[in-house]
């Protein structure tokens, strides 16, 4: 093995390990391992570079997109243009030349912006290295492997007496209705890719089913049980919806596949039964962007209260990525001490990016999401890879509407490595993608 694939499974080992320690740590040491595991991998696969960067390329405005509006909100501007803080600041100390930012604390800002680049690293160094499709399958199997052993000792410390974790708050429970749904796709994916090799593999040779096939769809499918279990037992009923969402997705393209369906209307077809699917899950209300917020129950009111506060004073480019903490403390009512989370995903960022980047932010995703799918139906042997890497997209992408799971750093980097194998996957030999 590689020493690149092993600081790969390393990182993800340690974002593992990580998941319930202060997220200020956990972002210092995946910053650091990200830089390193991409010094290291350019080193090794520097000669693949050109053909690995082929695929970034074609979604260029994806990936440039939040690191140019990161950048302007940091940028100094004059007072007219910057955040209406700035000038109430300028006011208050009588001096009418100061400069502002979009951003009203540009250190989180930045640190926003570094996290970004930091989780861009890590998936250009897993496409690097998923280029070759043993170190993809290796790779995988480990995002898996450490995906279902989370879950598995999360759920184990919270439902049973056995105390190994401490007891999860509302973040640390919505981390695991997100870790929970990854596990089950990337399950689903696993189930696909054995039974897909073993008949492969049996109609080349014609040898007879063997144990070894039973043993590993055993393993599998227990680890797909705990993991809806745990799923069931967190989340509410909407949070099924975009795990079986993406879990259809998969075995939709393995059907799409096997019936030599065309790639564009397979996407048209499937994204119909998608909306529809998404639809169903988000949880509609009042307010200027009711699709945003959800049902907080389990967060409190105070903190919907809060998000639609902030929201009516967003301006169209946001406060700055990185600081609702203090806009928490802005607009809570008085005596509210703890700090106060955002009702979803989808909240925080039309409060921190501002509504049109949030629009923006989707029509990227939905890029990304079309792009891996497309290239999973084109692709003849391993779409698989693509094909997971689309399906966990399309679940954490209809869970951000929902709850505030996609908020935790090792959703970050599992979403990194999968991106990264299912770009470096989604063409090949058998596929017409460079056509």
């Amino acid at each position: 093995m590689q020493l690149s694939l092993r600081l790969l499974i390393v990182l993800l080992a340690t974002a593992a390990a990580l998941a319930m320690t202060p997220e200020a740590l956990e972002n210092c040491v995946l910053l650091a391992g990200a830089g390193l595991l991409l010094i290291t991998t350019s080193m090794a696969y520097g000669a693949d570079l050109t053909a690995a960067l082929e695929p970034f390329r074609r979604l260029r405005f994806a990936i440039a997109f939040p690191a140019i509006w990161m950048t302007l909100q940091i940028l100094p501007l004059p007072l007219s243009a910057a955040n209406p803080i700035w000038r109430l600041t300028s006011n208050a100390f009588g001096d009418s030349h100061l400069w502002g930012h979009i951003s009203i604390d540009p250190s989180r800002t930045f640190a926003s912006l570094m996290a970004y680049l930091g989780v861009f690293s890590i998936t250009v160094s897993a496409s690097l290295i998923a280029r070759d499709r043993r170190r993809a399958e290796t790779a995988f199997l480990a995002l898996f492997a450490m995906t279902s052993l989370l879950v598995a000792v999360v759920a184990l410390s919270t439902f049973t007496p056995i105390a190994i974790l401490p007891s999860l708050d509302h973040q640390g429970s919505t981390a695991l209705v997100a870790w929970s749904g990854l596990s089950v796709v990337l399950g689903s994916a696993m189930v696909v890719m054995t039974l897909e090799r073993h008949f492969t593999r049996r109609e080349a040779s014609h040898r007879p089913t063997d144990f070894s096939l039973a043993g590993r769809l055993f393993l599998t499918i227990l680890a797909i049980a705990i993991s809806v279990a745990a799923l069931a037992s967190i989340g509410s009923t909407r949070h099924l919806i975009p795990t079986a969402a993406a879990v259809y997705s998969i075995f939709f393209v393995a059907i799409a596949r096997r019936l030599g369906a065309r790639p564009w209307p397979a996407v048209i077809l499937f994204s119909i039964f998608a909306l529809l699917l998404a639809a169903m899950s988000f949880p509609y209300g009042e307010g200027p962007l009711p699709f945003a917020f959800g049902l907080s129950s389990e967060n409190g009111d105070g903190a919907l209260t809060i998000a639609m506060r902030a929201l009516t004073d967003t301006p169209w480019v946001g406060h700055g990525v990185g600081t609702f903490t203090s806009l928490a403390r802005v607009y809570a009512d008085i005596g509210i001490s703890v700090p106060v989370l955002p009702p979803t995903t989808a909240a925080l960022v039309a409060i921190e990016w501002g509504i049109p980047a949030l629009v923006a932010l989707i029509l990227a995703s939905i890029q990304l999401i079309v792009f891996l799918f497309r290239g999973a139906i084109r692709r003849g042997r391993d779409s698989y890879f693509p094909s997971a890497s689309s399906a966990s997209l399309l679940c954490l992408g209809i869970g951000s509407f929902l709850d505030i799971g996609l908020l935790s750093p090792l959703i970050w980097v599992v979403a990194a490595v999968l991106v990264g194998i299912g770009l470096a996957q989604s063409s090949g030999r058998t596929s017409s993608l460079d056509s």
